[in-house]
This record gives C-alpha cells, sequence and structure tokens, in this order.
C-alpha cells in the first residue's frame, strides 16, 4: 500500500529521450528567408551542436566540440578570404 502511494507522489524528471537537455539556442534567418536553429544540448559531460530547421524538430547536422570547431575554422575562412584552407597535411617539396 506504501509503494503504490508513494509511486504517486515521487518526482519525475522531465528528459527528452535522449537525455539531452537544451542549454542555449538561437535563431538566423539564411538568404531564402529560412529558419535556422543552433542549439546546445548537454547530458553531463557530453555536449553537442545541433543544426536544423525551424519547422523540422529533426537536427539536420550533429556536430560535437572538435568538430564544430573546424567548422569554425572552414567559416572563417570563408569570411575572410572566400576560400577554405587546404586541410591536407603540407606536402614536402
Amino acid at each position: 500500500m506504501f509503494s503504490k502511494v508513494k509511486q504517486l507522489f515521487t518526482k519525475r524528471k522531465n528528459k527528452s529521450k535522449n537525455g539531452y537537455q537544451i542549454t542555449e539556442s538561437v535563431s538566423i534567418k539564411d538568404l531564402t528567408g529560412k529558419r535556422i536553429v543552433l542549439e546546445i544540448k548537454k547530458n553531463g559531460n557530453n555536449t553537442m551542436l545541433l543544426i536544423r530547421d525551424k519547422d523540422d524538430t529533426s537536427a539536420i547536422f550533429t556536430l560535437d566540440p572538435e568538430i564544430a570547431l573546424l567548422l569554425n575554422v572552414l567559416l572563417q575562412s570563408y569570411s575572410l578570404h572566400e576560400v577554405f584552407p587546404d586541410l591536407d597535411e603540407e606536402k614536402g617539396e
């Protein structure tokens, strides 16, 4: 009897199905007027960056911090020089 009453009053945490919680979110419009949403999700020590369409709940891209850093370098090179850097290792001359 006591266990049934305890189940009624036990606090339950609202977790997403994979356990990650959104900590920050920002949205921007692209040139076509489509809303792009960037979300940071965390679960303990794990963090991921989700890039998705505002109207679609599924992620288009899911990036860990290392891949997000690489994307940052590529985008910075594009914004400054309108080219991507050569990611191949230096070639011996």
